[in-house]
């Protein structure tokens, strides 16, 4: 299987592994992902192979397919439906074949669609950080920020009540 082309340069992206990604997260470190490092765009592979799990997507769409995923899994996690049911549900909503209906595979204007179709409230989606001690906690730009992917605001989560 050939590496999946970037869509935002169009070139082949790399092999890496975890570390090179998420260089904090040791649960990461072995696993396989495709990435276009001037894009800013990888994508993981499925459990024990180089088989993309969806498209390559730079941080926005991560960020909106986090928010996508927010709203959609809450139909199948809370019980109310299988998830294969609520995929089915999904594709109904969104107009689209079944086999096509895959989160890890979609742009952001479909990804907002998800988040219309599924109630169009968004939980708010905490900001990854890269690096979450007590030690650098003050200097993290993202500590305890989160974002609203709906309207795109980003917002100090630690000054609620």
């Amino acid at each position: 299987m050939s590496a999946p082309v970037c869509p935002y340069c169009g070139t082949e992206s790399e092999l890496v592994t975890g570390s090179q990604i998420y260089p904090w997260s040791p649960a990461l470190k072995n696993k396989p992902f495709y990435r276009c490092l001037p894009c800013d765009a990888h994508v993981g592979c499925h459990p024990d192979t180089t088989v993309a799990l969806g498209r390559l997507a730079n941080a926005a769409l991560r960020k909106a397919k986090m928010a996508a995923h927010s709203v959609f899994d809450l139909k199948w996690r809370s019980g109310h439906m299988k998830r294969k049911d609520a995929y089915g549900w999904l594709a109904e909503q969104l107009g689209i074949d079944r086999q096509a209906c895959h989160i890890g595979m979609m742009d952001m204007e479909m990804c907002k669609r998800v988040v219309e179709v599924c109630g169009g409230v968004v939980p708010p989606v905490i900001m990854p950080s890269k690096h979450r001690t007590p030690y650098n906690q003050n200097r993290d730009k993202n500590y305890g920020k989160e974002l609203d992917p709906h309207t795109g605001t980003v917002h100090d989560c630690r000054d609620r009540d």
